[in-house]
């Protein structure tokens, strides 16, 4: 999807305006640019979250190191290296949760230069890393507070000081936020900027919060925290005396525990609450751990960090085990390239990745039958909106399950957003059924691959009444 976007704004389209999605249009702006660079290339996206994955907490080491001593580096590193590649939280390969984590630890990491420096071009940096972090995701803002609140209640820095570095961390924060908001005019997309929030509004709202919902932030929590217990406290008495100054310390140990602290409620907030949502804890987490000096040795770094690599090991097992899950799209995507001609219009369920790897169309503004759960409204509003675009302009093909049932029974009950809501299961397959009826009707079916029916438009296409 966020590849997808990226080529829909490079080619002139607009988020918001000719794709629906629960996304700002500052995504398409920001993922514009690594899909110039890397184009439909899967590889290379995957690629690229690595790398942001093994920067980022070599920089945080690497500052940390700088203002809270050198024997900070490598608790600091392992704990980011591992928590930034946590199997589930990047099962994904590349996530907007992974361009908000890269920028804002980079943000941090000019904070924390600036909390021992005192230099303008840090508080300036620090602002424009995160600026660009909330091009992601708004969540990216969670950590500007702390670092606020860090600088005017934790140094002990004169008023001036303070206010210096106020003015160019916001300057380096509204940078980005007003060329976001300038290019989104230019190209057509602020007009639906409204819309767009309304709908992301909606969206979070009308989430579902369970039980399992309770137990995933106490996981993670347990899951992180874990090593910052064993390696602060259980071996405290490897201790070491470090010249760090007290009003450093205490200025780093605000901005750790804030920032921890902030990025958990961001997330909780989103209800939402999905493993890669919890990327970004990686980077506080990591923080905290430099706020103890210890003396290296296998059993300390081994009970620290030992049940994080084996849980890893688990979950990368499972997932060397589990079903190709794209094996469907990816016999339809080549059906397609095969029969399709170049700029046929097609729509079919969760698009995208049709969209970048062919020269197709898109036959309809909703990509995905997703977002029918964002509320109880929804299904019925994105199904008309999908049948008004198949009469203004019919799809040239147009893919659909070929047991209708089945897939309304799959997204009844898989999806919590649905099974917790009757009224929302009701409207579901009601404007399912909609879309299937109109297609079968009108177009000339073709073939069946992998369970999905190919419907092709017959020179005898009868328009929607």
């Amino acid at each position: 999807m966020f590849v997808y976007m990226g080529k829909l704004v490079s080619e002139g389209g607009r988020i918001g305006v000719d794709l629906i999605d629960n996304k700002l249009p500052s995504v398409g702006l920001l993922m514009s640019v690594p899909y110039r660079l890397i184009g439909e290339r899967w590889w290379g996206y995957t690629l690229l979250g690595i790398v942001l994955m093994t920067l980022a907490p070599l920089f945080l080491a690497r500052t940390t190191g700088r203002v809270m001593g050198l024997e900070t580096f490598i608790p600091v590193w392992l704990a980011g290296t591992l928590w930034m590649n946590f199997p589930p939280m990047v099962h994904g390969l590349f996530q907007l949760e992974t361009v908000q984590t890269f920028f804002v630890v980079l943000g941090v990491c000019f904070g924390l230069n600036l909390l021992q420096e005192v230099d303008w071009r840090d508080a300036l940096g620090c602002g424009l890393c995160i600026g660009m972090g909330m091009w992601a995701k708004p969540t990216a803002a969670a950590v500007l507070p702390v670092i606020g609140i860090t600088i005017w209640f934790a140094t002990g820095w004169p008023i001036r000081r303070k206010l210096v570095a106020t003015f160019w961390g916001i300057l380096g924060v509204l940078t980005p936020v007003v060329t976001g908001v300038w290019l989104m005019m230019i190209t057509g997309m602020l007009e639906s900027f409204p819309d767009t929030i309304r709908q992301l509004r909606e969206y979070a709202s009308n989430s579902t919060a369970d039980w399992v919902d309770v137990v995933k932030p106490l996981f993670v929590i347990s899951v992180i925290l874990f090593p910052v217990v064993v390696w602060g406290f259980v071996f405290r008495r490897d201790r070491l005396t470090t010249d760090v100054p007290v009003h450093c310390y205490k200025a780093v140990t605000w901005l750790a525990v804030g920032w921890f602290i902030m990025e958990m409620v961001g997330i909780v907030l989103q209800r939402r609450m999905y493993a890669y949502h919890f990327l970004p804890m990686a980077g506080p987490a990591s923080l905290l751990m430099g706020l103890f000096a210890r003396r290296f040795n296998v059993m300390s770094l081994g009970f620290s960090f030992g049940p994080l690599v084996l849980l890893s090991g688990i979950f990368v097992f499972q997932m060397l085990h589990c079903p190709d899950q794209q094996s469907r799209m990816s016999q339809v995507i080549t059906y397609l390239k095969e029969n399709a001609s170049p700029c046929d219009r097609v729509w079919v369920d969760d698009y995208p990745r049709l969209m970048v790897e062919t020269d197709l169309r898109p036959g309809a503004r909703v990509p995905l039958v997703f977002l029918f759960g964002n509320s109880d409204s929804a299904p019925i509003r994105f199904s008309q909106m999908i049948l008004r675009d198949f009469r203004d302009h019919p799809p040239d093909w147009v893919v659909l399950y070929e047991d209708p049932k089945k897939f309304i029974d799959f997204y009844s009950t898989g999806m919590a957003e649905m099974s917790a809501s009757p009224a929302r299961r009701d409207n579901f397959a009601r404007a399912w059924m909609s879309i299937d009826e109109y297609v079968r009707k009108r177009y000339l079916k073709v073939t069946t691959i992998a369970g999905m029916d190919m419907y092709r438009k017959s020179e005898s296409f009868v328009r929607i009444e």
